[in-house]
């Protein structure tokens, strides 16, 4: 009879769910698997009518429509420290992210061309634990990667698509140690994609917009007002000045500064943009 009900407590606790890869106080994963869906929309408002004169750059379809990936697959997003803190910034590595972005076209690639090793570029990931509660949290990052249409990677060679980046949110349900949220998009703009095309005349330039390009699937919780939270402007915040320094200085526009020089006494310095200056499109 001993035996017996040592041999019913052993299954009985192999018929639980296995542990999470963190303690309480921290983030981890069971195993489990989140469906994700990917999508995109035809570029547009190139100044140079690129997508008119140029079929691979038009739009083209998602590599894999719907793809479902297992915890391993997230896991490289969870902040590195035991009991991370709301606002907490880690770096991540973009190499990571190529699964989703692959979903949407096979030549996605974390290596920016455009650099040249001239340090121009920003590359890399950044992530950011924007909320946390007793259920769930929610970590924000961003991603710089772009995308191999065509060629062989040699500059005068092949066509690139360059994203102004890439916006991630995921959200954890903190009890059952699963991923409920996940998204990976390029943000919206007027302009938030560079161009670069192979010819037989040379490297052609432009620059455009892609209204939707994304993977996503899942929902995300609401969290409580008095939750620790941090809320999405000062996340991308956060996350910009990884990137990018000088994000540090307070940038006003021309009427605001104006104001400011006339009550402080101080003179202007003006920068003219065409495009942002805090992402890698024009």
């Amino acid at each position: 009879m001993l035996a017996k009900h040592a041999l019913l407590l052993l299954l009985a606790a192999l018929a639980q769910d296995p542990p999470a890869t963190a303690p309480a106080d921290g983030l981890g994963l069971r195993d489990s698997r989140l469906e994700l869906l990917a999508s995109s929309e035809p570029l547009t408002g190139t100044t140079y009518q690129f997508e008119h004169e140029f079929p691979l750059l038009g739009g083209f379809a998602p590599a894999t429509a719907r793809a479902s990936y297992g915890a391993d697959a997230f896991r490289p997003f969870l902040p590195p420290e035991r009991a991370p803190e709301v606002g907490q910034v880690w770096r991540l590595d973009a190499t990571d992210a190529l699964p989703f972005l692959r979903q949407i076209h096979p030549g996605a690639t974390a290596a920016l061309h455009h650099d040249l090793g001239a340090g121009t570029a920003a590359p890399g990931a950044w992530a950011c634990l924007r909320a946390l509660d007793a259920q769930h949290a929610e970590v924000l990052f961003r991603v710089h990667a772009e995308f191999l249409l065509e060629g062989d990677g040699a500059p005068e060679r092949s066509t690139w698509l360059t994203p102004a980046q890439f916006r991630g949110r995921m959200a954890i349900d903190r009890a059952r140690g699963t991923v409920v949220g996940f998204e990976l998009s390029l943000p919206d703009a007027p302009a938030n994609v560079d161009m670069n095309v192979a010819t037989a005349q040379g490297v052609l330039a432009d620059i455009g917009r892609i209204p939707r390009l994304e993977v996503e699937g899942g929902s995300f919780p609401t969290f409580a007002p008095d939750a620790s939270q941090v809320d999405d402007s000062e996340a991308e915040a956060l996350l910009a000045r990884k990137f990018y320094p000088f994000a540090e200085v307070e940038w006003l526009d021309l009427p605001a500064a104006r104001a400011a020089s006339l009550a402080t006494g101080k003179p202007l310095h003006v920068v003219a943009l065409f495009g942002s200056l805090t992402d890698e499109s024009c």
